[in-house]
């Protein structure tokens, strides 16, 4: 299993994990940003930063804001599951599965010292690359063995000042994650191993008399 595996049976907390997890890791390995980068899966609280130096690396944040769960397929859709690890009580059940669309907000924070303007520009394009290229929505789908990148658009420069002190942000971007979950039965329904079958049958004649067959 990979490292950056998502659990469908706990999804929404692991996603979060995984998205962390998998774009730390691959910023990381950019010399640009090495050992001088930090993800946050949430708007970060700007009142705990110091006066004098708000930023001492690069911050990308990443807050969910918005959800959608689709409906999949008719009925109760999920797969079947038969299970005779027990010969004499085997069990059925289904696996169901249901279909998430998670949006969160993407930023990028800066402060002079980690680059400023460029430093943003670089870090802005490493997660484009990241979200938008084939290679990478097909990297991040298999890292994550199953987490989808159904979008990731926008992007708008601004400086800031927190505590008085400028930083460079990039914000309005926004990263659309398709991931599916799923359900166990609370108990699975025992499959009856044996049958008792009554094979009489009585025909009902043309003059309204029972014929034993």
């Amino acid at each position: 299993m990979s490292a950056y595996a998502y659990d469908p049976d706990d999804w929404l907390v692991s996603t979060h994990r995984s998205i962390s997890k998998w774009v730390y890791d691959q910023l990381q390995a950019d010399p640009r940003f090495e050992d001088n980068l930090t993800v946050e899966m949430s708007f970060p609280d700007t009142s705990t930063w110091r006066k004098e130096t708000p930023l001492d690396k690069i911050l990308v944040h990443f807050e969910q804001d918005n959800q959608e769960d689709p409906i999949l397929g008719f009925g109760q859709p999920g797969v079947e599951v038969f299970d005779d690890t027990d010969p004499d009580n085997p069990t059925w059940t289904i696996q169901e599965g249901a279909q998430h669309e998670l949006n969160f907000d993407v930023g990028v924070w800066l402060s002079a010292e980690m680059g400023g303007a460029t430093k943003r520009m670089e870090v802005v394009q490493a997660l484009k690359n990241l979200f938008t290229s084939v290679y990478g929505k097909r990297k991040f789908n298999t890292d994550t063995d199953g987490l989808n990148v159904v979008s990731f658009t926008g992007g708008r420069f601004l400086i800031d000042r927190v505590n008085d002190i400028p930083v460079w942000r990039a914000i309005d971007m926004t990263l659309v994650v398709r991931v599916f979950s799923r359900h166990l039965a609370v108990a699975p329904v025992v499959v009856p191993t044996e049958l008792d079958q009554n094979e009489s049958l009585t025909i009902i004649t043309d003059d309204g008399t029972a014929e034993p067959i």
